[in-house]
């Protein structure tokens, strides 16, 4: 894995989410691609929400339903159309009485395979003198949801999946980890290198001043970053699809993808377990775009510590607390947000629920102190979120090497190992080199183009 130092081009993170999603930018962010290549959501995924938001992928599926339901399926057989002479000569013999009676068939549209056979040939000729110049449209094709549509959030809901600020039904409360207040004491623990006399006003100016000029992710990324997470020994890596894991939403939704996570050496674990991640905004970018990937990958990250700390006890383990760290940081307001993601147990025995909690939040580009409180917390929350992915994986390694421990499967090693704020599992071999674990904790950033918000 590269250090931290390294950054990691976000090109190929923004390609293929445009292969994925209908389009790149939040809903309030013009598409700049030709309609023929945007991908609508799913006719699936819209049919499982109890409640459709009016955004424009879902007008887009209204009006692909009603075009559907006006034309309906014509038969495939396409009748014979060149017709013999005995057939001619009682054409022009009917035609000639005047033909048939036409009043019933106003606004009757006529079978789409008999009108292009009819003016085939006719067009055959056509093409071989003349090359028409006219844009070719392919029709939409279907895609899975990605964060960049309100109705994905419904979608979270509808799977236990609850964002910061959700309204309970029944008046009730919103649970909070245990752990908030234990975490707001270490996330204000001093580091030497934002002192004073390490982290001047200069090193402030400089920081602000290449914020101001980032105008895409890929600035944002390269530039502004490296000043919030600073130097760390913490092996980390990115712009990885996570492709076999379990969904966590019935499928339609978009693979995760983390920019930039932490997590162990391969020599130390046997699988990966990201826990630790950062989803990043260019100024033009969607803050709800970030928030709601900071969820949905919160969630990834929430359910590989579960399993995990499961793992060999005879039965998945509540104990109210929080292992998942997902951040957003939005270069247009200068705003870091932290969020926990845990698990509590749901309506039935076998289903849980998650639950995203705002720990705090930072304008960093106001002042030097509150940059230092920031990038001091950003860090103290990547330590923290090591130590408990050191810790699980240690006593998940131990069980494992155990004679009456249940050797742990490497489908509930992967499902063990998703994220956090975009988290995403790097995929890897399925030979089995030991029964360790080898899993990761991640800080994710998930970077795209100013264009594409």
């Amino acid at each position: 894995m590269s250090s931290t130092q390294e950054q990691i081009d976000p090109c190929r993170k923004r390609e293929r989410i445009e292969t994925e999603s209908f389009d790149c930018s939040s809903e309030s962010q013009p598409s700049k691609r030709h309609k023929s290549h945007i991908k609508l959501h799913s006719a699936e995924f819209y049919d499982s929400l109890p409640k459709v938001w009016l955004t424009r992928r879902a007008l887009k599926e209204l009006d692909r339903r009603i075009s559907q339901a006006s034309n309906p399926q014509q038969p495939t057989s396409v009748p014979q159309l060149i017709p013999g002479e005995d057939t001619w000569k009682q054409i022009r013999r009917f035609a000639g009485h005047g033909g048939p009676e036409l009043c019933d068939l106003r606004r009757c549209p006529a079978p789409p395979n008999v009108t292009q056979a009819m003016s085939f040939s006719c067009s055959t000729q056509d093409n071989k003198r003349t090359q028409s110049t006219a844009p070719m449209t392919t029709p939409p094709k279907t895609g899975r949801s990605s964060a960049y549509d309100d109705n994905f959030e419904q979608h979270l809901i509808d799977y236990h999946i609850y964002p910061e600020g959700y309204d309970y039904p029944n008046s009730r409360k919103t649970p909070e980890p245990t752990v908030l207040r234990e975490l707001h004491e270490i996330l204000a623990q001093p580091r030497p290198s934002l002192s004073p006399s390490c982290f001047t006003t200069l090193d402030f100016q400089d920081f602000k001043q290449k914020n101001a000029r980032a105008i895409s992710e890929r600035k944002v990324m390269s530039t502004v970053l490296p000043k919030i997470y600073g130097n760390t020994d913490i092996p980390n890596e990115g712009d990885l699809v996570f492709t076999r894991l379990d969904p966590i939403a019935n499928n339609t939704t978009v693979d995760v993808k983390p920019d930039f996570y932490d997590g162990a050496h391969f020599e130390d674990v046997d699988q990966k377990c990201p826990t630790f991640f950062l989803e990043t905004k260019a100024p033009s970018g969607g803050a709800d775009v970030a928030k709601r990937q900071a969820c949905y990958d919160g969630a990834f990250g929430a359910r590989a510590m579960h399993n995990l700390q499961s793992y060999g006890k005879g039965g998945p383990v509540y104990d109210g607390n929080a292992y998942t760290i997902t951040s957003t940081y939005h270069a247009g307001t200068g705003t870091l947000q932290m969020y926990t993601t845990h698990l509590t147990q749901g309506k039935d025995a076998d289903s849980s629920e998650y639950h995203m909690t705002q720990v705090k939040a930072w304008a960093l580009t106001s002042d030097p102190d509150t940059f230092r409180q920031g990038a001091m917390a950003f860090r103290n929350a990547r330590d923290w979120a090591r130590g408990h992915r050191d810790k699980f994986i240690a006593a998940a390694n131990e069980k494992s090497r155990s004679i009456s421990a249940k050797p742990l499967d490497y489908n509930d090693v992967l499902n063990a190992a998703y994220v956090q704020d975009n988290i995403y599992l790097e995929e890897e071999d399925s030979k089995d080199k030991s029964r360790d674990l080898r899993t990761l904790s991640t800080s994710r950033v998930s970077r795209e183009s100013a264009s594409t918000g």
